[in-house]
């Protein structure tokens, strides 16, 4: 085989040709990949067949990490965003401030990351210490469900559902929870 080696007075001439010609390159590419489509859908498979499982594996590891680091930059933008609509300042942390753990710390839920809907299950960016707002040190991630429930309930009402939960699941209701809830009336169930 013989390998030609061509020099060009500019060594970027190749560069600059390609980005100022890159329309009708690309309409080239177009072109021949529709008409020599069965072509490269073949060589492909065959490709994929001939790998091992070792490469399988590792192409397999490598494809969640790159998620993982698309999924935390996802998280960061997010987090910009919520910060502008509340008037927050702009938040100072960058992808590799944020940890997402196997398992939810508050709930103890597998997290699971790829969903394609928000599930309780997916992982949340949240803000321990209001004051701070979204800055290293200051973030972690648990599930959608622990979040959801931090955010839009006080102290007060997460005692209030777990004294009536502890109560229901003896099969009866105390009288403390039932006075408590004195803006729904709930029917009491008798032991």
């Amino acid at each position: 085989m013989i390998c030609l080696v061509v020099a060009y007075k500019n060594p970027n001439y190749m560069r600059e040709y390609r980005e100022s010609h890159r329309e009708g390159i690309n309409a080239r590419q177009r072109a021949y990949n529709k008409k020599h489509r069965l072509k490269i859908r073949l060589a492909a498979r065959e490709r994929c067949k001939a790998r091992t499982p070792e490469q399988k594996a590792a192409d397999k590891v490598a494809s969640r990490e790159r998620y993982l680091r698309f999924y935390k930059k996802r998280m960061v933008s997010s987090a910009k965003l919520r910060s502008k609509q509340r008037g927050w300042p702009a938040p100072t942390i960058t992808p590799d401030d944020i940890q997402i753990p196997e398992f939810c710390p508050v709930l103890g839920l597998k997290l699971e990351v790829g969903v394609k809907t928000i599930k309780d299950n997916s992982p949340s960016l949240d803000v321990f210490n209001r004051s701070r707002f979204y800055v290293p040190g200051n973030v972690r991630v648990i599930s959608q469900k622990a979040n959801t429930i931090k955010n839009n309930a006080t102290v007060e009402d997460v005692r209030r559902v777990l004294a009536y939960m502890e109560g229901s699941q003896n099969g009866w209701e105390s009288q403390e929870t039932a006075s408590s809830c004195h803006q729904h009336r709930v029917p009491r169930l008798v032991p």
